[in-house]
């Protein structure tokens, strides 16, 4: 047998690492290279042998006496000699005790003889005197045998590279990669063999990380991409090598434990499946150092101020801070108007540039949420959308792109300013004029009867500032001397609030009749981009009687009675804590407690310097509240949100860097989303009423409205908008929906931890649920994953989409917490 002559010198290094791991009363340290071994027998019932060196180490610090090697497998008998561990030559007599110093060495050739077929993996005993054995662990110190008549693979690794001779692949930073090279000679039989690379872990969530492999030239370059595995020929006699590159996958750190955590390199005959060679190294990378927070935190504060988290956010957010972030992104311009996006046909750069109708300000909607850096404006804005509704749906304005492009960018604009010209910016556009018909209403007139129109003046009180009850600065309704709520205004204020709202049309500089109709706007593009103005002679003179008392006088010009009357909504005690709580629905819990509305209202009465309904100010409050951070919410089940299915959506879009395709021109090719049985249930700008898709206030019967809790989602789940949301995704994530073909995830990161069931749940569980996937979800998806062969040739892609899609559609990812 040869072998003898092979450099193993890296073998007694990488047992000096043993010493750092493993119960204090055992002193004893063994590590074998290589760790397997394939011999074909001679015939005639000669024996056949196989060779491996090993290493032997007291750790202890007292010498120890009386060692040896023992091996307890029928039909094998075993050898060990002493070698010189600088040239691997024999150092002294076969099978004869030696002493070990305090903290010394021994190498040893281990010599396997048997005379019949076996296949077993070996575990050699190393003892001493008056101490335990080495502890076996499986690949370190074990060795598997395979002696048979028939010839076979016998591939030795002859050499291992690394930047440090100590057996420990580094990775420099959590998240990294770390390298090691492998050179390899098959001194068996010329067979097929797949040469795959692999981790192994003794931590109960798995090894964090993947292990791709390369066949390399002299030069040590990859002669083609890494991969998990490499199925290809070894002839007899021929010295191979190889690159094994690890890519961690999570943000934690590595823990040294050279005993359990290691990555290795495997040959099996292709032909028989049998295990002809191999061999490991302990991995390490460091805890990231001085976090803020940690990464499954920094991914829940994302998923609440953000469209959904990204691998880069998350780690942006976790090593500077939450604050950092907000200032960051409160100081962050928009990505761009959409109003250019659907003036231009697509987005920058396009070149057919072929977006139109109502689609364009869908598709600038989709990129936005899924491209745009300015995440927290983009979050802010849907959920302002979501209080302050226009909708394209029973609608004057129906399919315009531009009047709700320019509704988007007016929100946009406002989002971190202050409510009050938020307010006034609200009731002066004309989408707003449209949707809630104000736009051109007149003042009333006796003689034919005609009453200004009360729509819009009902719902800027009820929805858009005061609510229908007063209330107390927490939020909850004050009560009157018989225990019943207050109203906030009757029909008296609904009247006087209209004649406010009489005189309002086009923004232009031509106030003639022919502007306040519209004749002359809508032949070419109406300026929805522009405030309505006042066209003081449709606009009521008579006294206008509003909410808190207020009355304003006759003859007041309609733009001060409009400034009149919006500065008395805004200051009303009511609307800090009424919109308050409704942006904390919208962001983080239905059901926030009364203590986090009053603390969240208080930030809009006074921001600190005097300024009342900042809404920068009110967004920090929210999200940096110490009931949204309070990781102890994540158990409690009266609290958090159920994820409306827009967000679901955007949240699988962010996690895996949705792009169009190639021949898309750039656009983002999503409309029509809101069909419960074939899609989402739910579409930007499509809500059914200017109640949104669904009331703040909503309870679905059963327990939730037993237990005196909300659930506005709830409002849109039911039978079909589960199984359509599953279907539409399911569909969507494989790229079997139509849709699918307009948007293309990036799964690439993912497939690398493919062969890894664990990393790769891992990584999607920080990513789509913060770090909340519960065990039994976990092993539910990792047993549908181990029954996907893994090297079929569409395995690896399987694993990955049937992972994502079962997180999808699991409570731990549905209910936001």
């Amino acid at each position: 047998m040869r072998g003898q002559d092979w450099g193993w010198k890296l073998a007694a290094a990488a047992a000096l690492v043993l010493t750092a791991s493993g119960p204090a009363f055992a002193q004893l340290r063994a590590s074998i290279l290589p760790d397997a071994r394939s011999v074909t027998l001679p015939g005639g019932g000669q024996a056949a042998t196989a060779t491996v060196f090993a290493t032997v180490i007291n750790a202890g610090g007292a010498a120890l006496s009386n060692c040896r090697v023992t091996l307890d497998t029928p039909g094998l008998t075993l050898r060990y000699e002493p070698t010189d561990p600088a040239t691997n030559a024999i150092a002294g007599p076969a099978d004869t005790p030696f002493d070990l110093a305090a903290s010394g060495s021994q190498s040893l050739l281990l010599s396997f003889t048997g005379t019949a077929a076996i296949t077993a993996q070996l575990a050699p005993q190393f003892v001493c005197d008056g101490t335990a054995p080495a502890p076996v662990r499986a690949g370190v110190n074990t060795v598997d045998v395979t002696l048979s008549a028939s010839p076979l693979l016998d591939i030795i690794p002859i050499a291992l590279a690394l930047p440090d001779l100590d057996g420990i692949v580094k990775v420099s930073q959590a998240g990294g990669s770390g390298a090691m090279a492998v050179a390899a000679i098959n001194i068996g039989a010329s067979r097929p063999v797949r040469i795959s690379a692999s981790a192994t872990s003794g931590s109960a969530d798995g090894f964090s990380g993947a292990v791709l492999i390369c066949e390399t030239n002299a030069s040590g370059q990859c002669l083609a991409p890494h991969a998990p595995f490499i199925d290809t020929s070894f002839d007899t006699d021929q010295v191979r090598t190889y690159t094994l590159v690890l890519r961690t996958q999570a943000f934690a750190g590595i823990g040294l434990d050279p005993a359990a955590t290691r990555i290795r390199i495997d040959f099996h005959d292709l032909g028989t499946g049998r295990r002809a060679g191999g061999t490991s190294v302990a991995v390490r990378s460091p805890e990231p150092q001085g976090l803020a927070l940690s990464h499954d935190a920094a991914a829940r504060f994302l998923t609440q101020a953000s469209f959904g988290p990204t691998w880069s956010d998350v780690d942006s957010v976790a090593r500077g801070g939450i604050e950092a972030w907000l200032d960051a992104q409160l100081a962050m311009p928009p990505l761009e108007s959409h109003w250019d996006y659907v003036e231009r046909g697509g987005p920058p750069g396009c070149v057919s540039c072929e977006a139109q109708y109502i689609n364009a300000t869908m598709e600038s909607f989709w990129r936005q949420a899924a491209t745009g850096d300015d995440q927290l404006r983009q979050r802010a804005v849907f959920a302002l959308s979501e209080i302050f509704v226009v909708s394209s749906v029973n609608s004057a304005i129906d399919s315009d792109p531009y009047a709700h492009a320019a509704w988007l960018d007016m929100l946009g604009e406002h989002a971190f300013g202050n409510y009050r010209d938020l307010l006034e910016a609200v009731t002066r556009h004309p989408a707003m004029g449209y949707y809630l018909s104000h736009i051109r209403n007149e003042r009333e007139d006796a003689a034919t009867g005609r009453i200004p129109d009360e729509n819009y003046a009902r719902e800027v009180m009820q929805l858009f500032s005061i609510g229908l009850w007063e209330l107390n600065p927490d939020g909850s309704r004050r009560l009157d001397g018989q225990g019943q709520p207050i109203p906030t205004y009757g029909q008296p204020e609904i009247a006087g609030m209209a004649r406010v709202f009489t005189g309002l049309s086009w923004g232009t500089p031509d106030t003639s009749d022919s502007t306040w109709h519209g004749w002359n706007i809508w032949p070419n593009t109406p300026p929805w981009n522009v405030p309505m103005q006042m066209f003081e002679r449709y606009h009521s003179t008579s006294e206008k009687r509003i909410v808190s008392g207020v009355v304003i006088a006759p003859n007041t010009p309609g733009d001060e009675s409009l400034r009149i009357a919006l500065d008395t909504l805004a200051n009303h005690p009511n609307t800090g804590p009424f919109i308050s709580e409704q942006l904390i629905k919208r962001l983080v819990t239905s059901n926030p407690s009364r203590e986090y509305v009053g603390r969240v209202a208080a930030v809009w009465a006074d921001n600190g310097d005097g300024e009342r309904g900042d809404l920068a100010a009110v967004f920090r409050a929210i999200l940096t509240d110490p009931e949204a951070r309070d990781a102890a919410r994540i158990d409690d089940p009266e609290w958090g949100k159920l994820r409306e299915p827009m967000l679901r959506f955007s949240a699988w879009m962010r996690a895996f860097a949705v792009r169009p395709p190639d021949d898309a021109d750039g656009r983002f090719q999503i409309w029509n989303l809101e069909d419960p049985v074939q899609s989402l249930g739910q579409n930007p700008l499509r809500a059914p009423s200017v109640f949104n898709w669904f009331r703040p206030d909503y309870a679905p019967p059963g327990a939730i409205l037993d237990a005196g809790l909300v659930a506005p989602e709830f409002q849109i789940t039911h039978e079909t908008t589960v199984t359509g949301y599953s279907n539409f995704m399911r569909d969507t994530v494989l790229g079997d929906n139509w849709r699918s073909g307009n948007v293309l995830p990036d799964y690439s990161p993912e497939l690398a931890l493919a062969g890894t069931p664990d990393a790769l749940i891992a990584r999607l569980d920080l990513l789509l649920t913060s770090g909340q996937l519960s065990a039994a979800t976990r092993s539910e998806i990792r047993t549908a994953l181990e029954a996907i062969p893994y090297d079929d040739p569409n395995g690896p892609i399987l694993r990955v989409v049937t992972a994502v899609q079962l997180i999808l559609a699991s409570p731990d990812f549905v209910v936001q917490r």
